[in-house]
């Protein structure tokens, strides 16, 4: 073989060889990335679900404070500041 097209040829191996390596760590970046993403939704699924609780509690909880204060009005009652 020609000793010019042998350095061309391995020159060009070494090329794939790197190509491919590069390849390889996209890849495995790639699928750190995804499950890195995956847990940021389920996070944020949580959070939705935590803040639904909470603004259901706090209906609730105020829904109780009119119910109060309208039986404080129809009873004649001053109502309480809280």
């Amino acid at each position: 073989m020609d000793p010019e097209l042998k350095s061309m040829l391995t020159v060009l191996l070494d090329k794939v060889e790197r190509i491919d390596a590069t390849v390889t760590r996209v890849e495995a970046e790639q699928c750190e990335m995804k499950e890195e993403l995956r847990q940021i939704k389920d996070e944020q699924r949580q959070m939705k679900e935590m803040l639904g609780v909470v603004r259901l509690k706090e209906i609730g909880r105020l829904d109780g404070r009119i119910d109060q204060l309208a039986m404080d009005v129809a009873l004649g009652r001053k109502p309480d500041a809280a």
